[in-house]
């Protein structure tokens, strides 16, 4: 009896807690009408509205709404994939120095590799390597290299685009937050190395930076869309061009999709292809007679 009043109790509480579960799976405002029929007030106005919904859900729901979303999109398109056929080329960080942990260029170089679709790899290096940095790109097959060194004498950042190297000098970046301040000088490198230049946006790295400490008033680095479009065009005459990266269902469309992986792709897969070995129904005809055609010219 007393093991079952212990069942009992534990099924009970379960009872009682599951609605709590349940409302960890919170539902976003969902939008009446498809986006792209939406006036361009009314797609602001849900945005802004979902946007706020997110904003107001814990961590744990957050990231719950993104693994439901991204579960959802796998479902729809079997996920996104790469074709690096015509993927070419490497960015290269070369890391010389032990003031700031290797993590900090490695992480910055795996976002600019998922943002501009490019192989972007940080690394140890030492001094002499770095000596003659045309030989270093060809010994790494790199088509350019941002050097990361800490000494006495050179300024906080050197660019050198036409030999297609820069160097950044943690040494002159001060004590105050050294990391972040490394991490932003990382990107006006890559920013000024690669045709970035400057941007019509307020805040941005490529701007006017006098002194380390201006480097702190940026608090959200991302890179502007201007910016963007101007290293996108640069980089490919430097020979390093992107992946491509699409669903699973258009890349099937596409014609270059790898074989499926997981029962989404699978259903994906065999749909396009029945697609593809069906004839039209209703083929569009033309009567055309020869006789009485117009001869070119006419």
């Amino acid at each position: 009896m007393n093991i079952n009043f212990k069942i009992a109790g534990i099924a009970f509480f379960c009872i009682l807690a599951a609605p709590a579960f349940t409302e960890t799976l919170p539902v976003l405002p969902k939008p009446d009408k498809p986006l792209e029929e939406m006036t361009q007030a009314e797609r602001k106005d849900f945005l802004e509205r979902r946007k706020a919904a997110f904003d107001a859900l814990s961590p744990e729901q957050q990231e719950q709404v993104r693994k439901q979303r991204k579960e959802r999109n796998a479902e729809r398109h079997g996920g996104y994939i790469r074709n690096t056929r015509n993927q070419t080329g490497r960015i290269v960080f070369a890391d010389c120095q032990d003031a700031i942990p290797l993590a900090t260029s490695e992480s910055t170089a795996e976002k600019l590799a998922d943002l501009f679709r490019i192989e972007v790899t940080a690394r140890k290096a030492s001094a002499n390597e770095i000596a003659d940095p045309a030989a270093y790109l060809k010994a790494n097959s790199a088509n350019a290299v941002i050097f990361i060194v800490v000494n006495d004498t050179d300024p906080s950042l050197l660019i050198a685009p036409e030999d297609r190297w820069a160097k950044i000098n943690v040494g002159k970046l001060g004590d105050a937050d050294a990391r972040s301040r490394t991490q932003k000088e990382i990107l006006r490198a890559f920013i000024y190395l690669c045709g970035g230049i400057t941007s019509q946006y307020q805040d941005q790295l490529c701007n006017y930076i006098g002194n380390p400490r201006q480097l702190d008033g940026i608090t959200n680095p991302a890179l502007s869309l201007d910016l963007m479009m101007r290293i996108n065009g640069y980089l490919p005459s430097i020979g390093v061009n992107p992946y491509v990266k699409a669903t699973y269902l258009n890349a099937c469309k596409e014609g270059w999709a790898p074989a499926p992986t997981n029962d989404a792709q699978k259903a994906i897969w065999e749909k396009i292809k029945a697609e593809k070995s069906v004839k039209p129904s209703n083929p569009i005809k033309v009567n055309f007679d020869p006789k009485t055609a117009p001869k070119v010219g006419e």
